[in-house]
């Protein structure tokens, strides 16, 4: 859709949004998620027959439907009651309370839909464009003056990257302030980006990422906590993956979902929680913080490639030893499976494999702690200790041949 004018994008997204929303594309409501399988809830006399394809997805404010990758078959219908079963390997992960369209055909023509801002006539006005240089500036004075002389608060430039995210990424809190209260949109969101991590991006996102202080008056201000990118991904996973606590807390108070994943897109992995992010990135206290928050530290990302791999696998993986240990109080399993390709040395690894092969002796010890099993063979038929022994790794051999009775 990029490659068609302005005119012809607006004509095209809304028809699709129409087509989206049509009474033939029936609604429903995930209720449970057993592995491949969904429960699905439709309003009374809405069930499709057996043998419907479904689309698993969520809205998401300023974007549209956003689908989980692969469809859904149903399999058996009870009163309002769908169960379907994943119609592929390496299919997204859907969460209970997504949406559910029955005429998968049609959303996939709709989909994505992207936010269309408004168009503004003629050329900006030189204020505007003084803002624009401002803001990154952080002149605080210099952004109040202008926006008085005039300056568009919602003045965007490519993709709609507004004024007000700049001042979320690289200005200040009092910047961010004034924008607010000139009028500028917290829930703006990009239509084009640099990836598809960066389309749908609001204020809040890039605030959470960078500006702590700026989350707060976001939030004041009526942003979407529950707002997602087209990967998924909420201003939770940007303020985890940055460390930033205080963003952390303040998104969890203002009641954003912890255990929202990431879609499956183009072979990228999906099932990615904020805990993945906080975690693989060592953030000790933002990995505190999900888990009393009640972050399923269990976990797994989806996909080919990536299918298997939980917060404490990455935590072994990179020897973040305190992390683990949080994860391993939390309930987190130290036996749990690799089963993705990413890395074919890496099919069937546990937690205990990975904190061998990267030589975390102290890692090692605290999974064993844990019960983690030392038998545990992977892809290649390699235990724990046999990938030691085949490294060198004389300390770890030690503890594994304790752990292992030998």
């Amino acid at each position: 859709m990029k490659h068609l004018p302005p005119f012809l994008r607006l004509l095209a997204v809304c028809l699709l949004a129409c087509a989206v929303v049509s009474g033939a594309d029936r609604q429903g409501t995930v209720v449970e998620v057993l592995g491949k399988k969904v429960k699905v809830r439709f309003d009374e006399g809405q069930a499709p027959t057996s043998g419907a394809t479904l689309q698993i997805g969520s809205t998401v404010p300023g974007v549209g439907f956003v689908p989980v990758e692969g469809t859904w078959r149903v399999k058996s219908v009870q009163g309002d009651v769908a169960q379907a079963e994943s119609t592929a390997a390496g299919a997204g992960s859907p969460a209970p309370g997504m949406m559910v369209l029955v005429n998968a055909a049609a959303v996939a023509a709709a989909v994505p839909v992207t936010r269309v801002r408004r168009i503004p006539k003629g050329p900006p006005s030189k204020a505007s464009l003084a803002l624009s240089r401002a803001v990154p500036g952080r002149d605080a004075a210099k952004v109040a003056k202008l926006l008085a002389a005039g300056a568009d608060p919602d003045y965007a430039e490519f993709g709609g990257w507004t004024v007000l995210m700049d001042a979320c990424r690289r200005g200040t809190a009092e910047i961010v302030e004034k924008l607010l209260e000139a009028g500028a949109d917290p829930n703006a969101a990009t239509t084009e980006g640099k990836d598809a991590e960066h389309e749908g991006m609001t204020p809040l996102m890039a605030a959470a990422a960078n500006n702590s202080k700026a989350v707060s008056l976001l939030l004041a201000a009526g942003a979407h906590v529950d707002a997602r990118v087209l990967t998924g991904a909420t201003a939770l996973h940007f303020a985890a993956r940055s460390g930033r606590l205080d963003a952390v807390e303040a998104l969890i108070r203002a009641g954003v979902g912890v255990n929202v994943t990431t879609i499956a897109r183009h072979g990228g992995p999906g099932g990615r929680s904020a805990l993945h992010e906080a975690t693989e990135r060592g953030n000790t206290e933002a990995v505190a913080a999900l888990i009393r928050a009640k972050a399923n530290v269990n976990q797994a990302l989806t996909g080919k490639a990536y299918s298997g791999f939980t917060p404490l696998r990455a935590a072994a993986h990179f020897g973040h030893l305190d992390i683990v240990k949080q994860l391993l109080a939390a309930g987190a399993d130290p036996n749990a499976v690799t089963t993705g390709d990413f890395e074919k040395a890496w099919i069937g690894y546990t937690p205990l494999h990975a904190a061998v092969k990267q030589k975390h002796a102290e890692v090692v010890r605290a999974l064993l702690a844990a019960k983690a099993n030392p038998n545990i063979t992977d892809a290649r038929g390699q235990t724990a200790l046999q990938l030691a022994e085949r490294g060198k790794r004389q300390e770890i051999i030690k503890l594994l041949r304790l752990a292992a009775g030998r």
